[in-house]
C-alpha cells in the first residue's frame, strides 16, 4: 500500500511542507500513523505490516542528506504499533 500520511482531520490538502512537519507534536504524528495502520488492517485482508522507523519527505522540503538524519528514528512508534 502506497499512500500518502499527514493530512489534517479536516482533510486539508496543504501541501507537506518542512515547516508543518515542524510543527506537528510527536503524538499527533503517531495517532496519524495509527489511525493508518487501523484503517488498512480493519478489514482484515491486510494482516502484516513493514513500518520504517524514519519517514522519507517526499517533493524537495529535504535533500537526500537531510532524510537520513532530520526525520529522527521512531523505534518507539514501532514497538507501540506491535503491541
Amino acid at each position: 500500500v502506497k499512500c500518502r500520511i499527514g493530512l489534517w482531520e479536516d482533510n486539508d490538502a496543504t501541501p507537506f511542507s518542512r515547516q508543518a512537519y515542524d510543527k506537528q507534536s510527536e503524538e499527533q504524528e503517531y495517532e496519524d500513523l495509527r489511525k493508518f495502520v487501523d484503517t488498512i488492517a480493519g478489514d482484515g485482508i491486510v494482516t502484516s505490516f513493514q513500518i520504517h522507523a524514519r519517514i522519507a519527505v517526499l517533493g524537495g522540503s529535504f535533500s537526500p542528506a537531510e532524510n537520513r538524519k532530520v526525520p529522527p528514528l521512531k523505534y518507539d512508534y514501532v514497538r507501540r504499533l506491535a503491541r
